[in-house]
């Protein structure tokens, strides 16, 4: 059964992490992944009602969408603790390697 996507559903700690080394907001960065999260879910499930005229078919796209949701959080941490280790030097400074 479908359940709403909800803030404590992603990691904030592993969002914002994700944009140390890219950000000088990483923590804004971080509250922005988690809303693209929620609005992608809920986006998602409204496209998929457009189309549900019956019980059955409002079942399904509940279904669906759980498993796009589950699978979202999934990716979406995997591409996160990815980020984390990608740094700017427009954050950290030059390197002056010789």
């Amino acid at each position: 059964m479908f359940r709403a996507p909800h803030e404590t559903d992603m990691d904030l700690k592993l969002a914002t992490r994700a944009h140390y080394g890219t950000s000088h907001t990483p923590d804004v960065r971080g509250r922005g992944e988690v809303q693209h999260y929620i609005g992608a879910v809920n986006e998602f499930h409204a496209a998929l009602l457009v189309f549900a005229d019956t019980t059955e078919k409002v079942e399904f796209a509940d279904e669906v969408t759980e498993r796009y949701r589950v699978k979202f959080l999934e990716k979406n941490n995997a591409v996160l603790a990815s980020r984390s280790n990608v740094m700017s030097p427009m954050i950290t400074g030059p390197a002056r390697f010789s």
